[in-house]
């Protein structure tokens, strides 16, 4: 920051003293995420608070500390341009409210989320994240977004991200599936303030309805079309044209829906090959491995329908599974190795494979052939050299107290 002035020092910690609204108008048009000036005063009635801050282009800084709200030192210092605000011993003057506090895994999860949220919402800054003296997160302040979601979110799936202009209202949004999870994470932030809208919220359930998985909307918008002053913790907001914030919020669902269920059609397979079933020509940057399958790709322990006895130093045996399909699953196979019958078409976006076979059109899971491949890997593997096992490590006793923080760090 640009730091405070050692003259506005004493004026820190008392209530409304720091507020941004000088005049009625200012409270239609509040461009700060803070504006009351009460933050920095209450949070230092009940806890141990140091400030330490030098302003820009000044020659020397400020110290003050305060306990309960009370100062017990205000003097100069020298120190660095900027601002820095440590808090200690929270509630430590207000027991009862100390007793509401949720355990330490707890607390820190809802720090965790705050910080990386406003990591994402301010990339050009840069956050970091201690826990008793272990760094848990840092984000690096080089400007780049999607640099911070990676980060939070992993490098797969892709992240997809679109801006969408409607009216006055800008919205940037970003998007990543998460493949076997139903529920939506929405984070929204308007005019760089955290808020957790109904409108939006719901508007994002409708519009990207078939799009499930992380989402973060970042809306930019004229400060008079949104009022930030109807909620005392500033969670909650109104809009004035809310027609607008559902139509862009619904544009943008539908423009990243579109590129996600996008169909790519490859060139005819049979023509990439050239004598002998040799690749002659490059594969197009769209190809991923699994396309072209090796000629090894489906490997079999047993003929399909045949009983595999595998001996365990018992009477026991183990049989692979048999399908009213045998015979049209062996002839697939056959035909896709010696490929005579069978020619590619395209994958899908949601990861299938389409393959033309005797004039009719085959669904291939990837996934699903990998874990055939694998199990009958592991059947084999028993076949030579039978079941291996080792005894399970005993249970042990958890104290009360840890059992607590891992419930909650489960719940």
């Amino acid at each position: 920051g640009v730091g405070i002035t050692w003259e506005d020092m004493p004026l820190l910690l008392t209530r409304y003293a720091t507020s941004k609204i000088s005049s009625l108008e200012d409270l239609s048009h509040i461009g700060t995420l803070g504006y009351r000036g009460e933050a920095l005063a209450s949070i230092a009635s009940v806890s141990c608070i140091d400030i330490r801050s030098k302003a820009k282009g000044a020659e020397i800084g400020g110290f003050l500390q305060a306990e309960g709200g009370t100062i017990t030192c205000l003097d100069q210092l020298p120190w660095k341009e900027g601002t820095r605000v440590q808090v200690e011993n929270l509630f430590f003057n207000f027991p009862a409210r100390k007793k509401f506090l949720r355990s330490s895994l707890a607390e820190l999860k809802r720090i965790s989320t705050v910080v990386r949220d406003y990591a994402v919402a301010y990339p050009s800054v840069s956050f970091s994240l201690y826990h008793k003296g272990n760094k848990t997160f840092e984000s690096l302040g080089n400007g780049e977004r999607i640099k911070v979601l990676q980060s939070l979110w992993g490098l797969a799936p892709e992240i997809r991200s679109t801006v969408v202009q409607c009216g006055s209202v800008s919205l940037e949004c970003w998007w990543q599936s998460t493949p076997g999870r139903q529920r939506n994470s929405i984070t929204t932030f308007v005019n760089g303030r955290s808020v957790s809208d109904p409108l939006i919220k719901g508007a994002a359930s409708v519009a990207c309805k078939d799009l499930s998985g992380n989402w973060m909307l970042f809306f930019s918008l004229p400060a008079d079309l949104v009022d930030v002053n109807i909620h005392p913790a500033k969670a909650e907001i109104r809009f004035r044209y809310p027609s607008e914030i559902f139509e862009v919020v619904k544009a943008a669902g539908q423009d990243l829906q579109s590129r996600a269920t996008k169909l790519f059609v490859f060139p005819d397979y049979p023509a990439m090959l050239g004598e002998d079933n040799k690749r002659d020509v490059p594969l197009p940057h769209s190809y991923t491995p699994c396309m072209l399958a090796p000629d090894n790709f489906f490997t079999r322990v047993s003929s399909p329908g045949d009983v595999l006895k595998i001996k365990t130093g018992s009477d026991s045996s183990i049989s692979s599974l048999s399908s009213d399909d045998v015979e049209t699953e062996r002839k697939f196979l056959d035909d896709f190795s010696s490929r005579s019958q069978v020619r590619f078409i395209s994958q899908m976006a949601s990861g299938y494979l389409l393959f033309e076979h005797n004039g009719a059109l085959t669904l291939m899971d990837p996934h699903a052939a990998h874990e055939r491949v694998k199990y009958e890997e592991i059947v084999r593997q028993i076949a030579e050299h039978g079941v291996v096992s080792q005894k399970l490590a005993p249970s042990l006793p958890i104290p009360p107290s840890l059992a607590t923080d891992a419930t909650e760090y489960l719940d």
